[in-house]
């Protein structure tokens, strides 16, 4: 008879990956977002190496900054490569 040995099951999942400041975006994409109208996003947006015209549906209206846009669907900023960089954060 073959001795069998009972393991644990862990219930904490996987290990938390560390997101850096990117944890603080609701989205972060490559390639492209975009929605039909019927979309509320509670957070900042982020696209990169993609331009701002590829985030569409959102209604986008650029900054004087030229750091982001805003849209009535996104109660955070739109960040994309193609825009000027922000200050970093302290």
């Amino acid at each position: 008879m073959l001795g069998l040995m009972a393991s644990a099951a862990s219930a904490s999942g996987p290990t938390k990956v560390n997101l850096g400041t990117s944890g603080d975006y609701a989205i972060l994409a490559k390639t492209g977002v975009s929605t039909t109208g019927v979309t509320s996003i509670n957070g900042d947006c982020g696209i990169s190496p993609a331009a701002a015209t590829f985030v569409t549906g959102f209604g986008l209206i650029l900054d004087a900054s030229g750091t982001f846009s805003t849209s009535s669907l996104i109660t955070g900023k739109v960040y994309a490569s193609d825009y000027t960089a922000p200050l970093r954060r302290k």
